[in-house]
């Protein structure tokens, strides 16, 4: 849908128009700063839509379809970066396009580019794979000064840089190694305090409603009707993995290794879900400040284990990760 209602507000060309762009070079500066706004926000759902594609499955034929719409808004990308270098922009009556070409920058050369490099560098390898044989690679380093710039600058998508960057710091780093460097958590914390500071009712205590919400769902599992046992079963162990990995993250540990326990003690989980694995892993993680030995023990235990589940690939980077981070702290005691 989003789509849809970005390409109806993009230039209509003519079949004379179209015929002639094949020919010559496109003059950008026949768009109206609408129509540059409409083009700019298509390559900015294709990029959402891609990264979807990834998330939601990490099958060949998945990474094989996300790695077309990765094409698709790049090339989006492209046709915005050839509006920035080209475009002649005027004062309209209404409103100041110089400021529209502040907005219209920020989002392509910033969160644009940020955004892709970022996403494209930390894909696992097979994927990367495909993305080479079609023409491309990201670069980290890249990605995260273009996002920090973006995050400095007073366009449009400032804010969206700096939640591109809280979630890289907070999440995606945090779902694959672990681990995250002290002056990347102070960066972040310097985002959040000053977006909080623009934005005093942002403050709504996320994780707190987070929290009722698994609560308020366990307690609907306890009152429900168990006629169907693997529904019972599944969902009661979803529940008790997310709250012991919230517990794991916000404390206290001994809660969480109690919600894990009762997780990996549940029965009748499907035994193809990614739950047993995952609890493992968070339970695996919870024991690192009390017997790293057994963590590490339980993380490799984990892999040879379990196959074949939904989201394995992730867990396996995830795993790997930890070992690494894990295997450099204990260097000397094996």
């Amino acid at each position: 849908m989003c789509i849809d209602l970005c390409k109806l507000f993009r230039k209509k060309n003519t079949i004379t128009e179209s015929i002639a762009c094949t020919f010559k070079k496109k003059n950008d500066s026949q768009l109206t700063d609408q129509e540059c706004h409409a083009e700019l926000c298509l390559a900015e759902a294709l990029l959402m839509n891609a990264l979807l594609t990834f998330i939601k499955d990490d099958n060949l034929g998945g990474l094989i379809r996300g790695s077309l719409k990765v094409r698709k808004f790049y090339g989006s990308f492209r046709a915005c970066e050839q509006i920035m270098k080209s475009r002649v922009w005027i004062l309209d009556a209404d409103k100041d396009s110089a400021t529209s070409k502040t907005h219209f920058d920020s989002v392509y050369v910033y969160m644009g580019i940020g955004t892709f490099n970022l996403m494209i560098s930390i894909l696992p390898g097979r994927i990367l794979k495909i993305l080479q044989i079609i023409g491309f690679s990201g670069s980290k380093s890249t990605g995260l000064e273009y996002l920090k710039k973006g995050n400095r600058e007073k366009g449009l998508r400032q804010v969206l840089c700096g939640l591109s960057l809280l979630g890289f710091h907070l999440m995606v780093t945090a779902m694959i190694c672990d681990r995250d460097s002290d002056s990347d958590i102070q960066m972040c914390d310097e985002i959040l305090t000053a977006q909080l500071a623009k934005y005093p009712k942002a403050n709504s205590l996320i994780a707190e409603r987070i929290l009722q919400t698994i609560n308020k769902e366990l307690s609907l599992l306890k009152d429900s009707n168990k006629s169907s046992k693997l529904y019972y079963a599944d969902n009661r162990a979803l529940c008790l993995l997310l709250r012991g990995a919230y517990y794991r993250q916000m404390g206290p540990t001994n809660l969480a290794l109690q919600d894990l326990q009762d997780c990996l003690a549940q029965s009748g989980i499907k035994e193809d879900f990614f739950l047993m694995p995952y609890a493992y892993v968070e339970f695996a993680l919870c024991n690192i400040p009390i017997n790293k030995n057994q963590a590490i023990y339980m993380l490799q235990n984990t892999k040879k284990k379990f196959s074949h589940y939904s989201l394995e690939s992730r867990l396996h980077l995830r795993i790997h990760m930890a070992l690494m981070n894990l295997n450099d702290s204990t260097e000397g005691e094996f």
